[in-house]
């Protein structure tokens, strides 16, 4: 373009720098009134009038406080960030709330202990705080069941029959619980199925997960049972085919069976009691506290049990009324619950947030990342970032997850830059930002977040969580426990031996009974059996 008509067109137009400079005004005065449009709604959403409501924490831009309505606690949440960032008290100060809000209906499931120990302190603190009678009411309500105790164990006979649970649907869900968990050992299908009848075989004779090495090493248990419990032929036929099976191939099984119940604190919680705790029973009427953490050097037992908690729990869900009373479950680590039920277990996820909704159940996870819930199942990634309805993020490794949650406002300024560098005027580009944003995220403080509503459309709020000051005493902790153990739900250790040496009885009572030799006539209405067969021979 030549001189002549650059002044040509300057005087019809204007100057074109003039031009720019007004574009780029109308630009960041857009983006300013979208910034505080931004700012405006979040304080709307997070700064609720409501006296009853809580406040979790102090938002950093603008330093007033986040006080969230109690409605909005009543959805699923996920609680997002490393061991120390401040998951674990920011749900106690959710808990608080609910205890505040007059709800006496939740389950703490904790692999680690931490939670569950901070829950106790928070009830005997509140317990303080109400009239005698109620603070009463309040402790008898709470279970706690430590599935590594030394006194008291839970009552978890998981193969007693469940309401509304087919024996062989149900046997599917524990079997595949046992074979996950062995799945490093190269177990096949063959292997899988023989585990499923197995379990299916004892759920019908009504005996404990326990007795599972022992009915794969003596087929003539099987035959044994098919004399007092129907199908018969169920029975027999499953009998026949251990008795096909090649010794070595057998006792893999068995030692792999005895691998998960090593423990003897294991093996009265599951084969001590005759029935299994009501789960659907304690969400409706108690506050539950379970303790799962293993002793050293037993974490795949503690993952097994978590497994099979977490399968009591989403068939109590799915067993209760539409329409009941608000109840609560958090879940700490929760890949350590996934990973126990694999991937089969972590697809039904989605279809069991929906019906817990619809069933006043409102689930909360806590879990260091989402990496660790795309190891179970990579579906389930996308499941919880759309249908958890509030998420507190914290310090987080994969940020790129959490674009949703970081508020891009386009009116960050560029950094100045090194001081021998031409400074730098205007704003960074929203891609710019929103890289930067997730810079910050990899390196936010211990105890700051954004918390996220997805019921509002918005991005996420910067906070600082409240602080939670606990002076309950070692001594009233223990009182509580000594309270709790005191439950229908959990029994003493002398009372899961004695059940243990009943079922044991019984055992050798069905076995002494097959011993007869093949040809006997006392019974000629009887076909004839083998006996037992001698532990050396294949």
């Amino acid at each position: 373009m030549t001189f002549a008509s650059s002044l040509l067109r300057s005087l019809f137009r204007g100057s074109d720098r003039v031009a720019a400079l007004s574009r780029e005004a109308d630009l960041f005065a857009a983006e300013r009134e979208r910034a505080q449009d931004l700012q405006a709604g979040l304080a709307a959403e997070f700064q609720s009038s409501d006296d009853g409501g809580v406040i979790l924490g102090t938002a950093l831009d603008g330093d007033w406080p986040v006080r969230v309505a109690r409605e909005r606690l009543a959805g699923h949440a996920g609680l997002w960030g490393p061991s120390g960032s401040g998951k674990s008290y920011l749900l106690v100060l959710m808990l608080r709330f609910l205890l505040q809000s007059g709800v006496r209906r939740f389950v703490v499931a904790d692999p680690k202990a931490e939670t569950v120990e901070l829950a106790k302190r928070l009830i005997v603190d509140f317990a303080r705080t109400l009239p005698a009678q109620e603070a009463e009411d309040l402790l008898d309500r709470v279970v706690c069941l430590d599935l590594f105790a030394a006194s008291t164990l839970p009552r978890l006979q998981v193969l007693a029959p469940q309401e509304g649970l087919d024996p062989e649907l149900h046997a599917f869900t524990i079997a595949n619980l046992i074979t996950n968990e062995l799945d490093n050992g190269g177990l096949g299908v063959r292997q899988e199925s023989i585990f499923h009848r197995v379990v299916e075989a004892l759920i019908r004779a009504e005996l404990p997960l326990t007795v599972l090495p022992m009915a794969l090493e003596n087929p003539e248990l099987l035959d044994a049972l098919a004399e007092k419990h129907e199908p018969a032929a169920f029975f027999r036929a499953l009998s026949a085919r251990l008795k096909k099976e090649s010794r070595d191939r057998i006792l893999g099984l068995v030692s792999r069976a005895e691998r998960l119940l090593r423990l003897k604190s294991v093996r009265l919680a599951l084969g001590g009691s005759r029935d299994c705790i009501d789960f659907a029973r304690l969400l409706d009427e108690r506050i539950t506290l379970i303790n799962l953490a293993p002793p050293q050097g037993s974490t795949d037992v503690g993952r097994f049990l978590a497994g099979l908690i977490w399968v009591q729990i989403n068939h109590a869900i799915r067993r209760r009324a539409n329409g009941s009373e608000p109840a609560y479950v958090c879940v700490d680590e929760w890949p350590t619950f996934l990973a126990a039920g694999g991937a089969q277990l972590a697809d039904t996820f989605e279809d069991l947030l929906r019906l817990a909704r619809s069933k006043g159940v409102f689930l909360t996870v806590l879990s260091q990342d989402l990496a660790s819930v795309a190891k179970v199942s990579r579906s389930i990634v996308d499941v919880v970032r759309n249908n958890l309805h509030l998420h507190m993020i914290f310090r987080a490794q994969d940020t790129s997850a959490w674009d949703f949650a970081l508020p891009v406002t386009g009116t960050r300024p560029k950094s100045p830059g090194a001081p021998w560098e031409e400074r730098r005027f205007g704003y960074l580009d929203r891609s710019a930002e929103l890289t930067l944003l997730r810079e910050q995220l990899l390196r936010l403080p211990d105890r700051t977040c954004y918390l996220v509503d997805r019921r509002t459309g918005l991005p996420g709020l910067l906070m600082r969580t409240a602080d939670v000051n606990l002076k309950a005493s070692a001594s009233e902790v223990r009182a509580l426990e000594e309270r709790a153990s005191r439950s229908d739900a959990v029994a003493t250790i002398a009372e899961l031996e004695a059940g243990e040496r009943e079922v044991n009885r019984r055992i050798e009572g069905l076995l002494q009974a097959d011993t007869r030799e093949v040809g006997d006539e006392t019974d000629p209405s009887r076909p004839p059996r083998r006996g037992r067969r001698p532990m050396d021979i294949g």
